[in-house]
């Protein structure tokens, strides 16, 4: 279970739980990372963990998810 660090309730009780963003997935070599999207309108990049975490990051240029899920090597 995962608890918000600034409300410490649950994630999906807190009330800066974010929804998925709608773009597509794609899945990327890293040992890692399980697959990124990137919403170009928003410049959000959410990146999905083999773990089952889901991150959000916002303001991200598109020429960083570019580099991202174009890159052949272990970049996180």
């Amino acid at each position: 279970m995962v608890f918000c660090k600034d409300c410490k309730k649950r994630v999906e009780d807190c009330p800066h739980f974010v929804y998925p963003i709608e773009a597509p997935c794609v899945s990327v070599f890293d040992p890692k990372i399980e697959t990124l999207a990137y919403s170009r309108d928003q410049r959000i990049l959410q990146i999905k963990f083999k773990t089952g975490q889901v991150w959000q990051l916002f303001d991200v240029e598109p020429m960083i998810y570019d580099e991202l899920r174009d890159t052949t090597i272990s970049s996180f």
